[in-house]
């Protein structure tokens, strides 16, 4: 029995001494292949390093092995998905080893160029984003902040996006009841809503009527026209309520609405029922758009509360109509209605999410676009939008991993699958990296923290 006990005793030594300091010390390298559906010939064979969550303190031992796997490796562009450093490092501290790190960053070879988005580490306070933008731009690293670049090669082009740090993993969805019915519960960001035109059919001319009601004086709610959201385009025009602006009021995605009156500025507030009458009328050289509302039990009145023309050179000729809703309290619509309008099915949600629209839209026409995102929780709403290869960190890989298990952990809310390595959706690919140091506990078991140097394939 003392045997045994003895036996267990150095077996749980090793192990901690195995996942305390020997296991995340070493940086493997990691080689995978990815095909890319529309990889242009000239790209393939072209290789990116992708680095994520060094979670550093300095530059030691880890660091200088991801140095040196680059000099090595050389490859075409340099991918890094945020937390280059600790986070309980404190204020100066961090801002000096942003400095390191970045310093290291740019000095590894890659023709491409390095480019970096921000992790949770980088998005503490203002001051250290501003701190770390300054560093990466001194040391040569392309920071990208909700934007998207090109890199070419050989007359082709290659899309490559970077998005900041936005709550993915909350819930937008509208849920449908009664026809003609819709609920949003509370949520963070944006839920769209639109009802597709019939194959063939140009809707420019068209009313939506109803009824809406929200619970906090906080939601935001609107009614959409010519809206291109559901052809992956960031374009709408929009009669919203908003929270600091309690009436029916004029907004766009996509243009510059040109001319705008608000005549009759009646208050859509929490609690009560309003209906609501918007009207889109479409001609060679404007689009109008016109709208009011007026409280349930009240006479509808005859004046317009919003009548707006968009004579610009980026007007919105033709789309759906729709419903775009968030904030903190329950956005219910009811008796929707669309007149003068050929629908092609039933409501839908479009696909994707506003920034993942706005830099799909802003790529080239027929680029293959890679994203860069820290959170891997993005790549529901990237694969919906058709956007062919998503790199993502931020897991560790769970650090701890148990045979026929997995990670125990995984940070994510898409689950153990989506923790560590290649995955898919229809329409879009994800790999994502264990990275290269630790958090929460300094530890890592069957997880070896990695550099990974991907070779994209054009797809058979």
């Amino acid at each position: 029995m003392r045997r045994l006990a003895a036996w267990s005793l150095a077996a749980a030594t090793g192990l901690v001494i195995w996942s305390a300091v020997v296991e995340p010390r070493f940086v493997r390298l990691r080689r995978v292949e990815i095909p890319v559906p529309g990889l242009p010939a000239a790209f393939d064979g072209y290789r990116i390093l992708h680095l994520s969550d060094f979670e550093a303190d300095g530059i030691g031992t880890r660091e200088r092995q991801v140095a040196s796997i680059s000099a090595r490796e050389r490859p075409d562009l340099i991918a890094v998905t945020g937390d280059l450093v600790r986070k309980a490092l404190g204020t100066q501290r961090a801002e000096a080893v942003f400095r390191e790190v970045a310093g290291l960053l740019g000095s590894m070879p890659a023709p491409d160029g390095v480019w970096f988005v921000q992790g949770h580490g980088e998005s503490a306070t203002r001051r250290q984003e501003a701190v770390l933008r300054a560093a990466l731009e001194e040391a040569g690293v392309r920071g990208l902040w909700d934007e998207t670049r090109s890199v070419g090669r050989h007359g082709a082009s290659l899309a490559m996006a970077g998005v900041r740090i936005h709550d993915y993993g909350a819930r937008a969805d509208w849920v449908s009841g009664a026809p003609g019915s819709f609920t949003q519960g509370p949520c963070r960001r944006p839920g769209y809503l639109e009802l597709p035109p019939a194959r063939g059919e140009a809707a420019r001319d068209y009313e939506v009527t109803g009824r809406l009601r929200f619970t906090s004086p906080e939601d935001w709610i609107g009614i959409m026209v010519h809206s291109n959201m559901g052809a992956g385009r960031d374009e709408a025009y929009l009669v919203l309520r908003r929270d600091h602006v309690p009436f029916l009021g004029m907004g766009a995605r996509g243009t510059d609405y040109g001319e705008s009156s608000v005549k009759w500025p009646r208050a859509v507030g929490p609690g009560r029922w309003h209906a609501f009458r918007v009207r889109v009328e479409t001609h060679p050289d404007e689009v109008r758009v016109r709208a009011r509302s007026w409280q349930e039990g009240d006479r509808e009145p005859a004046g317009w509360d919003v009548d707006s023309i968009d004579r610009s050179a980026t007007r919105i000729a033709t789309g759906a109509p729709g419903f775009y809703a968030e904030g903190p309290g329950v956005k219910q619509l009811a008796e929707v209605a669309v007149s003068g309008y050929t629908a092609g099915g039933a409501w839908r949600q479009p696909a994707g999410n506003d920034i993942l629209r706005q830099l799909r839209q802003s790529a080239g026409a027929g680029s293959p676009m890679i994203l860069l995102s820290h959170d891997p929780d993005i790549f529901p709403d990237a694969a919906g939008l058709g956007i062919q290869l998503t790199l993502a960190g931020h897991t560790q890989g769970g650090q701890v991993r148990i045979p026929w298990v997995g990670p125990l952990v995984t940070d994510t809310h898409l689950g153990r699958r989506f923790a560590d390595g290649l995955v898919s959706l229809p329409g879009g690919l994800m790999f994502v990296t264990r990275g290269i140091g630790t958090t929460r506990i300094p530890i890592r078991f069957l997880c070896p923290p990695e550099a990974v140097l991907l070779t994209l394939r054009t797809a058979a």
